[in-house]
């Protein structure tokens, strides 16, 4: 069953959540963290899917996104969706005591779900990541990134960036049509002070990934040309959990879970979270 929710966060923004609930008492609680522009409304088929499953699923739009408050696509900070982020899974675990909890992140999203994970693995049963980010300004030329570094501290709203090229999503031309005409979905150009963020969150993420010692599931597209792939690679090698899995998927983009194919992909994850 899907619903729609409202909270207000701890600086008083109002932030919009999804839920999809399974007709039994829930196995587990997924928490998705959503990228860059885009909102938790997409993740309606995943949703059903995992409902369908036995697992509750709870997506927000991230504050900036969707119909979430604040300033579009902006975040002062990624203690932000972190702290949104936290607060929901206190909302909702009051709400289904003793359910293990699981997160799932993507794209930008990866960062906020890792910088999480960090934090509280303790309280998480497993992590799930597609499109990582955390090496996102691997390849860029120098004097761009010390042009963002710049202007980034000074002029963070400053849409400067060009916005994700559509057709690098999905090849599947029904889903890039549909985020074209989302009106939700925040086609301007990228803020400076948020793809410097995303930057430097990969640097700290990069440098604290030792630390991950929960059970990971790690997919990536091998034509995904908006996230290195090396970023998931990085994670894979270096995350000291033994329980450890790194999925890359020949010929598909950015967003696994609406691609050709989808519905083995998602599959695969919930396969993954019945084992544990």
């Amino acid at each position: 069953m899907y619903a729609a929710a409202e909270l207000t966060t701890s600086d008083g923004l109002l932030l919009h959540y999804h839920t999809w609930t399974p007709l039994q008492p829930p196995r587990a609680l997924v928490m998705v963290a959503h990228g860059i522009g885009e909102h938790g409304g997409r993740y309606d088929h995943f949703g059903r899917a995992l409902a369908q499953a036995g697992y509750l699923v709870a997506a927000p739009d991230h504050r900036g996104h969707g119909r979430s408050g604040g300033p579009r696509t902006h975040f002062d900070s990624f203690d932000q969706p972190v702290a949104d982020l936290r607060q929901l899974y206190e909302l909702l675990v009051r709400q289904n005591r003793g359910v293990p909890v699981f997160l799932y992140g993507h794209s930008m999203g990866s960062a906020v779900a890792l910088k999480y994970a960090l934090s509280y693995q303790s309280e998480l049963r497993g992590l799930i990541l597609t499109g990582t980010v955390i090496t996102l300004g691997e390849g860029q030329p120098p004097l761009l990134l010390a042009a963002l570094r710049l202007v980034a501290p000074r002029l963070p709203m400053l849409r400067l960036v060009p916005s994700l090229p559509t057709d690098t999503l999905s090849t599947d031309e029904a889903v890039v049509r549909a985020y074209e005409a989302d009106p939700l979905v925040d086609h301007q150009r990228l803020r400076v002070g948020m793809v410097y963020q995303m930057i430097e969150l990969g640097r700290e993420i990069r440098r604290r990934a030792h630390r991950l010692a929960i059970p990971l599931l790690i997919m990536h597209g091998e034509d995904d040309q908006l996230t290195p792939i090396s970023g998931a690679q990085f994670l894979y090698q270096e995350a000291s959990t033994n329980d450890k899995t790194l999925r890359t998927f020949p010929g598909l983009r950015h967003e696994l879970i609406n691609e050709r194919g989808r519905e083995s992909i998602i599959q695969e994850m919930i396969g993954w979270l019945n084992k544990h």
